[in-house]
């Protein structure tokens, strides 16, 4: 059977396609690996592979290899050893033992946090290049569509009651970052605008926060468990204007029955319904913003959450689950339908 490799975004990811994956989130992966299998084909992450790299039908790279620009800063070596990365350069190893047009990429993050997913130059160094990026996709013909799949809808939201759920919620590390368009610091200030002024109908998750933030509640294995408990979510993307780049943000808020506030990818409304979410940008700022969440009646807003449970059950959302992924991946490698 011949293999695929892929390097996954950290060593974390190692078992991304093995079957005992509980997670929800995994249930793309595993599809794309049964398949494939379907069709002769293995799908193995480059932790786990113990083949020649010569024997790989391809190898796909997750973002691109950080190699490939500056040499790391001493803030990301300290980071490598505190968290027992290896210091292996897997590209450099790929690069002496398999051909260019066997070597793949896809850009799943903006600029924003892989600065490197931008450069044509790095582009350059793969046959295929999977991305969302609408402006890539009409380029050079080793460009290729991607998606962030989604898993498939299994069970219905806890429903709980309209006047029993706080406003709203927030899902996000804490991240900074100097581009011009970074949407980090537009998660901030709702934060803040929240503790100042409604510190009792808003709370937000996450890693890397402290208690210099009063409204943040710790990290949680389950988004699905905790979003009923609120009428709204922020989904705001790590980016805004970037056309295509949709990730799990808001999907995640649609499938928990909670009404997503978005704020990221320019063409939204003709990835998802604009029944199910409140658009950002139709606000002059966060406090314009927030009163008109808290004056939403309950009509409205059961009217919205039910737009989005039909969303998740028509043919646009069909086009992030895991068979469309698996069908596009397939067709970007071998210019052959799955």
């Amino acid at each position: 059977m011949k293999t695929i490799v892929v390097h996954p975004f950290s060593p974390a990811d190692a078992g991304m396609f093995d079957e005992h994956a509980s997670e929800n989130s995994a249930a793309p992966w595993l599809y794309l690996k049964y398949a494939f299998s379907q069709r002769g084909i293995n799908l193995q992450t480059s932790y786990r592979y113990q083949g020649r790299l010569a024997d790989a039908l391809w190898v796909v790279f997750m973002n691109a290899p950080q190699s490939l620009g500056a040499k790391p800063s001493i803030k990301m070596r300290l980071r490598q050893i505190i968290k027992r990365e290896p210091q292996i350069d897997f590209f450099e190893c790929c690069r002496s033992e398999v051909p260019a047009k066997r070597l793949a990429l896809m850009l799943w993050e903006p600029e924003v946090v892989y600065p490197l997913n931008v450069s044509s130059a790095v582009h350059q160094r793969f046959a295929r290049v999977f991305t969302w990026a609408e402006a890539l996709l009409t380029g050079a013909e080793c460009y290729r569509p991607i998606v962030w799949p989604q898993p498939p809808i299994r069970e219905l939201p806890e429903n709980v009651a309209f006047d029993q759920r706080k406003l709203l919620c927030n899902f996000s590390g804490n991240k900074a970052s100097d581009h011009g368009r970074e949407l980090y610091s537009a998660r901030v200030e709702v934060i803040r605008y929240m503790e100042r002024h409604h510190p009792n109908d808003f709370d937000h998750f996450g890693p890397g926060w402290s208690s210099d933030f009063p409204s943040w509640r710790g990290k949680v294995e389950n988004k699905f468990l905790v979003y009923p408990g609120y009428k709204f979510g922020l989904c705001y993307e790590n980016m805004e204007g970037v056309a295509g780049y949709i990730t799990e943000k808001i999907f995640d808020c649609l499938r928990a029955g909670c009404v997503p506030v978005y704020w990221g990818a320019p063409d939204i409304s003709e990835r998802v319904d604009p029944c199910a979410y409140i658009d950002r940008r139709q606000f002059a700022g966060t406090g314009e913003m927030i009163d008109f969440l808290r004056r939403m009646p309950e009509e409205r807003w059961l009217e919205m959450r039910q737009a989005g449970f039909h969303y998740l059950r028509s043919v646009k959302f069909a086009r992030y689950l895991p068979r469309s992924f698996a069908s596009m991946f397939h067709e970007g490698l071998f210019d052959e339908a799955l």
